[in-house]
């Protein structure tokens, strides 16, 4: 994902010399200047022009899916060589924070655009479009001579920088360029050199209407409330590299759908014996989880699960007995909740944990072990994890370092992302390279661990605010272990948006984790007697809702698991065996012709025995004879 922040606006300042037949004359005026200027407290006059940049960022109270931006900028020449005339030309650009912004969510900003000075008064200004980009450029009313001043007024709406999302609401305003600098030099047409202090103050206006906030991101410096607003100011230092996230709200829902297609992998069984082949699918269904207070329900499975067991980890594997001379799907169906309040909140992660009270918990030895993908014992991780962890032993301090050297050193590869996404692993992401989510996860476990700090891998789904809706997939971050809180949530991919995500949230649905090696456990598993079919991934849609129907039962996981159980009889267990495995298979196939060669066999001995047993046989004794009658 690419750094959407804002860049610094440059102002295209043309800044001619001035050239006067007078100018011999005043010389004595300007030395005197000069030594009178050197009494004059360092700051004043230190550039040739100060540029005052000032925006505010307000959601509108009627329409609350609006932001009102306005920015403005007052400069000032306090150069006595150089002036800029009214030729020159202002210049906004107004960049866009998501990708693939609708024509219509361009079409807001542009007819919503105003230009105006200090006394309201419009100016005369043209709009250009690159690249979704929109450039608005503002004539100078009059030449800018030494000491006097000009204000430019841009003010104009976005919906693509307040966002509603079930039950919450988030706000981003975006930061300066990573390469800004208070001072800048530019070098005019006649080959001299002219330096410009640009200042900026940033504010954001809510109303208190608009709900309870959750969190502000970087902490404002200050605060204040009036008419039923507040408002927040950022110091310019908190926002280098960096965007305003606010989120607004303490709930969320979630309603998600699992369809797996199943295959036919059994084309020899007919359909009026299909209950003799059967397919196993293991499916992991989304969990419950602390951090969040993350609960989830149930709405509908079909068909119902065989099994339902709890991992090591607390992940919920449901294994399914299906059809395997038809295709079908198995379905899952119902909703994530999450919430925060005054127990779970961002403030309530303890800072002054060390490196040394983690010695304590042996029992997390095993999240520092090295695996495939995180090499956290290879001489290169482990040079780089002493380098950035230095001297400090804070638990708290050491993630951040780490989080800030990820997002700084690795750009995210929308390529790789969308075709060729390979797992790389900790390593080789260090060496560079193109990466995607679970290139930064990899490699900040991998650092973790070396660090002696307890980490895992979480996937799920991570509302990226630079991505239109439909665009959404699932994700990967990492979670830290720091005692007396547990399981920490780090998302260093979403770094790339300016967004430090460092703690609890609502833009997460976990799913799972992963704690001895990032494929365990599988997320899809199948059990078949096929050698060779096609797998069909797992669809799964998620969606942020207001409110949870009403109609329909629902299950929690607890009541699932009750309902299912989480062991088969070994009943259960045979026929399991006999119509998903190849020996199950052999013997559906060996015992009907068994038995029937059996029958032929008692059959065959019958007749034998039948043809074999002997006979008596008697004479017939005429009436006349007087002979006694023989015995043969």
């Amino acid at each position: 994902m690419r750094n959407q922040s804002m860049l610094l606006q440059k102002t295209k300042l043309l800044r001619v010399k001035i050239k006067s037949k007078i100018l011999p004359i005043i010389t004595g005026i300007i030395v005197f200047s000069l030594i009178v200027a050197t009494c004059i407290p360092r700051g004043v006059y230190a550039a040739d022009f100060d540029m005052e940049i000032s925006r505010i960022y307000s959601v509108d109270s009627s329409e609350q899916t609006l932001l009102h931006i306005q920015e403005k900028r007052v400069i000032k020449n306090n150069s006595r060589t150089h002036y800029i005339p009214s030729s020159s030309k202002e210049t906004f650009i107004i960049q866009n924070f998501k990708e693939g912004l609708e024509e219509d969510e361009l079409e807001i900003k542009k007819s919503s655009i105003e230009v105006t000075n200090q006394y309201g008064i419009d100016l005369t200004y043209t709009i250009k479009q690159e690249n979704n980009d929109i450039f608005v450029e503002v004539n100078y009313s009059s030449d800018l001579y030494t000491g006097s001043t000009q204000t430019f007024i841009l003010e104009y709406d976005s919906n693509e920088l307040i966002e509603k999302l079930g039950k919450v609401t988030n706000i981003y305003i975006p930061g300066l360029n990573q390469d800004y600098e208070e001072i800048t030099n530019s070098t005019n047409e006649d080959g001299s050199t002219t330096s410009t202090q640009i200042l900026y103050t940033t504010a954001l206006e809510v109303p208190n209407s608009l709900g309870e906030q959750a969190f502000t991101l970087p902490k404002p410096y200050k605060t204040s409330e009036s008419l039923g607003k507040t408002t927040f100011e950022f110091k310019t230092s908190d926002i280098i590299g960096k965007t305003v996230w606010q989120q607004i709200g303490t709930e969320q829902i979630y309603h998600f759908k699992i369809t797996q297609p199943t295959a036919e992998t059994d084309h020899f069984i007919p359909d009026q014996l299909n209950f003799l082949s059967k397919n196993t699918y293991t499916l992991v269904l989304p969990r419950e989880y602390a951090e969040t207070n993350q609960k989830v329900f149930f709405s509908n499975i079909s068909p119902k699960p065989q099994k339902i067991r709890i991992d090591n980890e607390g992940n919920v594997l449901a294994e399914f007995l299906v059809d395997a001379t038809k295709k079908a799907n198995i379905v899952v169906e119902g909703y994530i909740t999450t919430s925060l309040n005054s127990s779970n909140n961002r403030n309530n992660i303890p800072s002054d944990k060390t490196l040394s009270d983690l010695s304590e918990y042996s029992e997390m030895s095993k999240y520092l072990k090295p695996s495939e993908y995180w090499e956290s014992e290879n001489e290169e991780i482990v040079a780089k994890a002493r380098e950035l962890a230095g001297t400090e032993t804070n638990i708290l301090e050491i993630l951040k370092t780490d989080y800030e050297f990820i997002v700084d050193s690795i750009d995210y590869d929308n390529f790789k992302y969308g075709s060729q996404n390979d797992r790389k692993g900790a390593l080789e992401t260090l060496r560079g390279g193109d990466s995607v989510c679970m290139e930064y996860s990899d490699l900040l476990i991998a650092l973790l661990r070396a660090q002696d700090i307890p980490a895992r891998a979480a996937y799920g789904y991570g509302y990226d605010p630079t991505q239109q809706p439909e665009n959404q997939e699932s994700h990967q971050w990492v979670q830290a272990w720091i005692p007396d809180y547990g399981w920490l949530t780090l998302d260093p991919t979403w770094g790339e948006t300016g967004r430090q995500f460092i703690g609890r949230d609502l833009d997460h649905a976990l799913w799972y984790v992963a704690g001895k090696h990032p494929d365990e456990p599988s997320p899809l598993e199948v059990t078949t007697t096929s050698i060779e079919f096609e797998l069909d991934p797992s669809m799964i849609e998620i969606t942020a809702i207001e409110e949870i129907p009403t109609e329909g039962g629902l299950q929690t996981l607890d009541e699932l698991i009750d309902e299912i159980g989480s062991s088969s009889s070994t009943t259960e267990k045979v026929s399991r065996l006999i119509q998903t495995t190849a020996i199950g298979k052999a013997l559906i196939i060996l015992t009907p012709v068994c038995s029937l060669i059996l029958i032929i066999m008692f059959l065959i001995g019958v007749f034998s025995r039948i043809a074999r047993r002997p006979r008596t046989q008697r004479p017939t004794e005429s009436p006349t004879s007087n002979r006694d009658p023989q015995i043969s």
